[in-house]
């Protein structure tokens, strides 16, 4: 007889594979945030939840119907109820906002059940058995699928002789706290600086600095833990390495990466003051009811000033979705800041990866959009697993208790 956990490690491998193929597809595609009617794009993304919507069966049956654990911490349960709550407000309001096919509308529904079903999912399997070592070969091959389709689209526009949208370089930054929390240095290292390498090659302001400021909560969080006193040291050295990256970037790229990181005039990062003030314009001017149930999905990419999107996740969530998806994205955030904190005082080996995660994931939302592309599914893998793997083995005695008890 196959036992239980061999099955799900069998079936969260191929929803892994799953998600890499997805991933890949909507990277190539940019996410087809402008044309989220095409049939393929709604049948990857139905067959991605559908993969993962068993994954959610696990989490009903370990967090509610068989406990694993008699001991619940209170900020894990709000990160996941919360994430929940958000994802059906934001639902509710597509639904009563939009106007157009029901296609249109199932499609850009599932754009926000992939990551709510990616995390949970995610989080009972790390939760229920660990499995540390299998998850994180899978997420190296998912880093491997964003690497591979972000060098082919930079190889593309190189030859096209065009500078093309290089945010899907944030890809793999997502998946880098995941690598930091592996007991070997030196995956660490060598996945940072491929990671570095690449955000440096885009060209993107915000992913350079996400990277030097998830870096440097990694180490603050690191070193408070330890009480050791090499943080300036370690500090230093880190610097000392981002600066001479850097210096590699200027040396292989000339003139152009001065130009990209001094400008603020460019065509593919400018614009956000005059996005953000034509759209604070119309919410000014909007009635109670938009204000209650959003003005429907991708709004912001047809009233801002230029057509395009408000480059701001909180923006994004309150113009599109109402106050009621708005506040619950927002509590959201204050439970994962709370966890974060509650890891860090229990001394958890994994607070410092939780810290880098929600480091990035705060600076590049609010400057870039996270919520609204299949990025939020690696955010979401990723705050999964990492929550899976702290609450693992901070309750892996009360597991193996209760399942001797379940045994008897």
């Amino acid at each position: 007889m196959i036992s239980i956990q061999t099955l799900r490690r069998l079936y969260f491998t191929f929803a892994m594979l799953v998600s890499a193929y997805v991933t890949g597809y909507m990277l190539i595609n940019d996410d087809n945030m402008n044309d989220i009617s095409t049939q393929r794009v709604f049948l990857m993304r139905a067959i991605f939840c559908m993969v993962w919507v068993v994954c959610t069966f696990w989490y009903v049956k370990d967090i509610y119907l068989k406990p694993i654990s008699t001991k619940e911490n209170p900020y894990r349960m709000s990160i996941i109820r919360r994430y929940i709550i958000y994802t059906i407000f934001t639902c509710i309001s597509i639904l009563m906002t939009n106007s157009e096919s029901i296609k249109e509308v199932l499609s850009a529904i599932t754009l926000f059940l992939c990551p709510c079903l990616t995390f949970l999912g995610s989080y009972v399997y790390t939760r229920r058995f660990g499995e540390k070592r299998h998850t994180m070969l899978l997420v190296i091959l998912l880093m491997g699928v964003c690497i591979y389709t972000y060098v082919s689209q930079y190889n593309l526009y190189n030859v096209l002789d065009v500078r093309g949208h290089f945010g899907t370089a944030y890809y793999p930054l997502y998946l880098l706290p995941i690598m930091f929390a592996s007991n070997k240095k030196w995956l660490r290292y060598v996945t940072l600086l491929v990671v570095a390498i690449v955000i440096i090659s885009s060209l993107k302001r915000g992913g350079l600095v996400a990277l030097v400021l998830g870096i440097s909560a990694y180490i603050m969080v690191e070193q408070y833990m330890k009480k050791k006193n090499i943080f300036v040291f370690r500090t230093t050295v880190l610097l000392i390495i981002v600066l001479v990256l850097c210096y590699i970037g200027i040396l292989y790229f000339g003139d152009t990466l001065i130009e990209r990181f001094l400008n603020e005039d460019d065509t593919t990062g400018s614009g956000r003051t005059e996005i953000w003030a034509s759209l604070f314009a119309h919410m000014n001017a909007q009635d109670s009811s938009s204000w209650i149930i959003g003005n429907g999905h991708l709004a912001t990419m047809r009233d801002s000033v230029y057509n395009r999107s408000a480059h701001n996740d909180f923006l994004e969530v309150i113009y599109n979705y109402g106050i009621p998806s708005f506040i619950a994205y927002m509590s959201f955030i204050i439970a994962i800041l709370q966890y974060t904190l509650r890891a860090i005082r229990q001394g958890s080996k994994y607070a410092s990866s939780i810290a880098m995660l929600f480091t990035i994931y705060m600076v590049l939302s609010m400057v870039s959009i996270i919520i609204l592309l299949h990025t939020a599914t690696l955010v979401l893998l990723g705050l999964g697993v990492l929550i899976g793997w702290n609450e693992y083995e901070l309750h892996q005695p009360n597991m193996l208790e209760n399942e001797q008890t379940t045994s008897a």
